[in-house]
């Protein structure tokens, strides 16, 4: 028996000098104060990351209100470097209404006119108009 005691009495004793080595000799009060330290540290650079993706999508979306109102205002007269943008758009715009019109008719193949909602490609312009007129 005495055999096991010595045998636990070693493995708590390596166990001990493991736990000093790891805690250079600290008191639990300063690792308690270290571990929330990091913690905290953990939390503000969380939050200053969750900052900062917000920050980048409002970027993104005033980038995309400015380039639909250029668009919109300027579509029908533009410098020439913008053409290929212009016609690019144009043609999604319209595949985008020829695959609505697909999906319909795959939908409502059946002849009936029932639709759950009509969905139609509008300007900018338009939407803001609308919203400031009601």
């Amino acid at each position: 028996m005495s055999d096991y005691k010595d045998m636990l009495a070693g493995a708590l004793d390596k166990m001990v000098e493991k736990v000093k080595d790891y805690t250079d000799g600290k008191s639990a009060r300063e690792i308690y104060e270290e571990g929330v330290e990091k913690i905290s540290g953990y939390g503000k650079r969380a939050m200053l990351m969750l900052d900062v993706t917000g920050a980048k999508e409002q970027l993104k979306k005033a980038y995309e209100d400015l380039g639909r109102q250029y668009f919109n205002d300027a579509k029908d007269s533009h410098g020439h470097e913008y053409d290929e943008l212009f016609e690019t758009i144009e043609e999604l715009r319209n595949e985008i209404i020829a695959k609505e019109d697909e999906i319909d008719a795959i939908k409502y193949g059946d002849g009936s006119d029932e639709k759950d909602i009509d969905v139609e490609i509008i300007e900018y312009g338009e939407v803001v108009d609308d919203i400031g007129d009601k």
